[in-house]
């Protein structure tokens, strides 16, 4: 007899309030976000914090890190393919240079905890960062570190 009773009810319920067979789904923030910028935009200015790996899918983008006085700044033209911000990413260090859109630019950029957790897991792809040349990068992208 419970059994019916159960049944019953459910049948009852089902009638009042019908079951949804939708699931809620959490919300997952994506590892990586699709940016325009239009030509002159400034995407990092001196001693600012990465967000993180910035990956050029288009245009063209010109880092500018001044140097000392009577010294030239050391620029560099990236373009589809070159990627920007793997120091800074890493150790959460400020830049010293600008970042700015010389043509209308499409990037994709990897959110930098995610970026270290890569890192972390595939050797390889540690390696690829590693070899970058400190003696070239290292002095003249980055000064100081989050405290």
């Amino acid at each position: 007899y419970s059994t019916r009773l159960r049944l019953a009810m459910n049948w009852a319920l089902d009638f009042v309030m019908p079951r949804s067979i939708v699931q809620i789904a959490n919300q997952v923030q994506p590892a990586t976000i699709s940016r325009r910028y239009a030509k002159g935009d400034v995407i990092s200015s001196p001693g600012q914090y990465v967000d993180g790996l910035y990956t050029v899918l288009e245009g063209a983008l010109e880092s500018r890190i001044p140097q000392a006085v009577g010294e030239e700044d050391f620029l560099r033209k990236l373009g589809p393919g070159d990627h920007w911000g793997e120091l800074s990413a890493s150790d959460g260090s400020r830049t010293r240079g600008s970042l700015v859109a010389i043509e209308d630019a499409r990037v994709q950029v990897l959110r930098a905890e995610d970026f270290r957790k890569l890192r972390g897991a595939f050797p390889a792809l540690d390696d690829y960062f590693n070899q970058i040349d400190p003696e070239i990068y290292a002095p003249r992208l980055r000064v100081g570190s989050k405290d």
